[in-house]
């Protein structure tokens, strides 16, 4: 649900599409969203004085009902309302109520906080239940008390405080502007109890489209190391974590991180640049199993930059066309691309010539060209060239050249870059 001074409406999370909406010449206050109408597909929203609303922007009540907060109470999991509509003259004490089963908890002796916004103390899962308890300060302010629902049900469900989004959602909102707290999955009076646990499990993957500078590599290349092999620690840091080698799959090299909460899937491969991964068809390989909500990591640019390999070399001029290539196939899945710049190759290098010289040269302005088309497409980019040029001018030459293999040009089992690359 979108709300601002000029707009309400509904848009898409992922991308920031307009479902339905419309402008307004006032400050509307403010929007809430649940399953208020039991005989309405789905859930609801509504805006002060708007109406109510089906999740395509049909409207199916000319009525609201209060937005101060809601409040998952009654056994049927449907969603209630804290207090009324009359947000601007009214003294709430916490009321639960709905248009399915009127007034349902009318707490004594009680306010709620923060003025006009009507705000209990929390609204929240507490005493482990698929329902929410409702914590509100007595009027002297002497002792919060705690309401619960106590209605038996036929339902049966883990704690909402078992979802990560909705535990989340908790922790924020005694912070600031406090807003209702929702799980990641359907929650509504149709909802398929056999549907939530599968989703919940779901856990993101991290593809890693690449070169030698992310692959993963076997004991018996110890001293060189790659950053796909400690992606995982550092974005899931303090996490265990498992690691599987393909066994079956086209690319041996691929190598898969796991943790309770995430998975890195390291398919890069040393030699490689955008056309050779693509052509070798790895690209498509992640594309098969990629899912929405995945992530597709793009770091390529040392071999795209060696002009006298013809199988690997893409032109400047070129990068751009395969870059989209990449983004798109991440975006037909549902998943978010990531653009990542080459790391640079070791400052302190005093014998560059060649290709090497000719690579180090013409990095930077891959990187810009990177950017450049991330900002045009709107995709994040990270410029991983220049956090890492700056950690090695800082921390010195001694220890800029123990980050690199022999080459000074490879990251080595030592290299402070792997630190420094947290910054993603």
């Amino acid at each position: 649900m979108l709300h601002m001074a000029t707009r309400c409406g509904m848009g898409r999370l992922e991308t920031g599409q307009i479902i339905f909406g419309k402008y307004a010449e006032k400050d509307l206050g403010r929007c809430m969203i649940g399953n208020v109408l039991e005989d309405v597909k789905g859930l609801q929203c509504w805006v002060n004085g708007e109406g109510t609303y089906d999740c395509h922007g049909t409207l199916v009540k000319k009525e609201t009902l209060g937005t101060n907060m809601s409040i998952r109470w009654a056994g049927d999991l449907s969603t209630q309302i804290t207090d009324g509509t009359d947000y601007l003259t009214q003294h709430p004490t916490g009321v639960v109520s709905d248009w399915i089963h009127g007034t349902i908890l009318c707490p004594a002796d009680t306010e709620t906080n923060n003025g006009t916004k009507g705000n209990p103390c929390l609204v929240a899962d507490i005493f482990g239940d698929f329902r929410e308890e409702i914590l509100v300060r007595t009027k002297d302010s002497s002792a919060i008390r705690i309401y619960t629902n106590t209605e038996v049900t036929g339902h049966k469900l883990f704690t909402l405080m078992h979802d990560t989004q909705y535990r989340c959602g908790v922790t924020w909102q005694n912070n600031c502007y406090n807003q209702p707290c929702y799980p990641k999955f359907y929650y509504g009076i149709d909802m398929d109890f056999h549907r939530v646990l599968p989703y919940m499990q779901q856990k993101p993957v991290i593809y890693l489209a690449g070169d030698s500078i992310t692959q993963s590599y076997g004991n018996e290349e110890r001293k060189q190391t790659g950053m796909g092999e400690k992606l995982l620690s550092c974005l899931d840091h303090g996490s265990s974590n498992q690691v599987h080698r393909s066994s079956d799959g086209p690319f041996p090299q691929e190598t898969k991180y796991e943790s309770r909460n995430l998975v890195v899937d390291n398919c890069a491969m040393a030699g490689r640049s955008l056309k050779s991964f693509m052509e070798e068809g790895r690209l498509e390989d992640i594309k098969k199993r990629m899912k929405s909500g995945d992530y597709l990591f793009i770091q390529f640019g040392h071999n795209d930059a060696a002009s006298s390999k013809e199988d690997r070399y893409v032109p400047l001029t070129q990068l751009s066309d395969y870059l989209e290539i990449y983004v798109e196939a991440a975006l037909e899945k549902g998943g978010y691309p990531v653009i990542i710049s080459p790391v640079c190759l070791c400052p302190f290098d005093q014998d560059r010539n060649g290709e090497k010289e000719e690579i180090a040269r013409l990095l930077p302005a891959y990187r810009d060209e990177m950017r450049r088309f991330a900002e045009t497409k709107n995709v994040l980019f990270v410029d991983l060239y220049s956090i890492c040029e700056a950690y090695l001018w800082k921390a010195g030459e001694k220890t800029a050249v123990e980050c690199y293999t022999e080459d000074l040009v490879h990251l080595s089992d030592r290299s402070g870059l792997l630190r420094a690359g947290r910054s993603l």
